[in-house]
C-alpha cells in the first residue's frame, strides 16, 4: 500500500512528534497510516523534551510548511485514576440515560487507553457534559472524557467519542445495555427513561491488564492489592466470557501469531 505521507513529510513528523514535558505534546495527524502513527508512538516514548512555547510553535510552522496536519494538546497532570467518563444517550438536546465510571489504570500508564475501569458517581462532570453535547447539537449515544487537574481540582475536557466503545460492557453489567437501547429507539421509537446504575464494578482489559501490570510494575509503583481488587470486586472482562469463548480464543492465538501482536495492542484501543 502507498504510504500517506511523503518522505518530506515523515521527516517533519519525527521532529514534530518530540512533546513538551509539562505543557503540550503533538498529537498523530489527521490524515496518517499505521505505519506513521506507529512512528508517532516510538518519537513519544524517546523523544527529546521541549520545554518552551517557542520551539514548540516553530515544530508546528515547520508541519505546517511540510502539509502535514497536527495538534496541540495540553498534558493535563494526575494518574491514570483521574481520568472519568460521563456516558450519555442523548436525544432533542436532552440526556436519556446518563451512566459514569472513572478509570484506574491505562495501558501503557498516563498517555494510553483504559485497562481497567470501574463505575462510579461522579456528579461533577454531568452538568458539563450535558452542556458539551448540547452545545453540539449531538444525538446518540457519546462517551465524552474529562481529567481531574490536581492542580486545581476542575474536571477538563480530554475528548468526545461519538461511538460505542470497547469499555461499553461495563455499563452493560450495571444495568444499562447504550446499545440495546439505541437500537430499540432508532429501530422500534422506543425511548428509554433514565435508570439506576450499579456502581463499584470494574471492566477489565484482561489480556492488557495483565501484561502491562507485569510490563509496567515498577514504574506504576501500585501495592499488589491494587492490582488484584478488581479481581476480586463484581467485574465484567473486555474479552473473556464463558458463554462465549471464541472471541477471546482468537485474540489469544492472534497474540500468539509473530508480528501480530502489534496490530492487536492497536485494536484493543478502539
Amino acid at each position: 500500500m502507498k504510504p500517506l505521507l511523503t518522505e518530506e513529510q515523515r521527516a517533519a513528523l519525527k521532529r514534530v512528534a518530540a512533546y513538551m514535558d509539562e505543557m503540550y505534546s503533538v498529537a498523530s495527524p489527521y490524515h496518517g497510516c499505521t505505519e506513521d502513527a506507529n512512528i508517532l508512538r516510538a518519537m513519544i516514548d524517546s523523544s527529546e523534551h521541549v520545554t518552551d512555547h517557542t520551539k514548540m510553535i516553530g515544530f508546528d510552522l515547520e508541519a505546517a510548511r511540510a502539509g502535514l496536519d497536527v495538534i496541540l494538546q495540553e498534558i493535563i497532570p494526575g494518574g491514570d485514576d483521574c481520568g472519568v467518563n460521563y456516558n450519555a444517550y442523548f436525544w432533542d438536546g436532552e440526556p436519556l440515560v446518563e451512566f459514569t465510571a472513572q478509570k484506574v489504570r491505562n495501558a501503557p500508564p498516563t498517555f494510553g487507553s483504559p485497562r481497567v475501569i470501574v463505575s462510579k458517581a461522579i456528579p461533577e462532570v454531568i452538568e458539563p457534559g450535558r452542556k458539551i453535547l448540547q452545545a453540539m447539537g449531538f444525538y446518540g449515544y457519546a462517551c465524552t472524557e474529562f481529567k481531574r487537574d490536581p492542580r486545581d481540582g476542575v474536571y477538563k475536557l480530554m475528548e468526545v467519542n461519538g461511538r460505542h466503545n470497547l469499555s461499553t460492557l461495563l455499563a452493560v453489567k450495571c444495568g444499562i445495555n447504550f446499545p440495546w437501547l439505541h437500537y430499540q429507539h432508532l429501530v422500534n421509537g422506543t425511548l428509554t427513561q433514565a435508570s439506576e446504575y450499579r456502581t463499584g464494578v470494574y471492566w477489565i482489559d484482561e489480556l492488557r491488564d495483565l501484561g502491562y501490570s507485569v510490563k509496567s510494575f515498577r514504574q506504576e509503583r501500585y501495592g499488589w492489592s491494587q492490582y488484584v481488587r478488581p479481581y476480586l470486586k463484581p467485574h465484567v472482562f473486555a474479552i473473556l466470557s464463558l458463554r462465549d469463548p471464541k472471541p477471546f480464543v482468537r485474540r489469544v492465538s492472534g497474540l500468539l501469531r509473530p508480528g501480530t501482536a502489534r496490530a492487536q495492542a492497536g485494536d484493543a484501543r478502539s
